[in-house]
């Protein structure tokens, strides 16, 4: 060799020995058997690898669930006009006579327990329960589905870099 101080070990590059020791820190997310390995990449540490791993699954699923959300509010909207509902009243007083405890829950959980008054009084009335019922229906579909587009583009799995081949 170049450097008479520099040894290879017989059975390889010193690294490979590194790697099939790997403590349980550095395993990505849990499954239901037990723990999935990671492949260790050079640039990174592996314990960050998985903790950035679970988050991108976190962020996917939370995405995913917030456009089925959204497709759910479309066809509850649909739905509430074929079925012959009055589409132009405001929707704090649809909800109001469809089911007066969960408006009321609602309101509790978000000024009192959340300690946000002002989202309550300053967007939720006046640009949801304020408009008629279609026009809530869609502001609420529009935001889950841009919300969840948000959370999947920032779970998305980004292209690996390639070197100089």
């Amino acid at each position: 060799t170049r450097f008479p101080s520099v040894r290879l070990k017989p059975l390889g590059h010193p690294s490979i020995r590194a790697r099939a020791t790997l403590p349980v820190e550095y395993y990505r997310c849990k499954n239901s058997n037990g723990f999935r390995p990671a492949a260790p990449m050079l640039s990174f540490a592996p314990a960050t690898l998985a903790t950035l791993d679970c988050n991108m699954i976190v962020l996917r699923i939370i995405g995913r669930l917030l456009i089925i959300l959204a497709m759910v509010m479309l066809i509850a909207g649909l739905a509430i006009w074929l079925f012959g509902a009055d589409v132009t009243r405001p929707a704090g007083a649809a909800w109001f006579e469809a089911h007066v405890s969960s408006l009321n829950f609602s309101q509790v959980l978000i000024q009192r327990h959340l300690h946000l008054p002002t989202l309550w009084d300053s967007a939720i009335v006046p640009y949801l329960l304020a408009r008629p019922v279609w026009e809530a229906v869609i502001i609420i579909f529009v935001l889950f589905l841009v919300l969840g587009g948000v959370f999947l583009r920032l779970g998305r799995r980004r292209p690996r870099r390639r070197g100089l081949e």
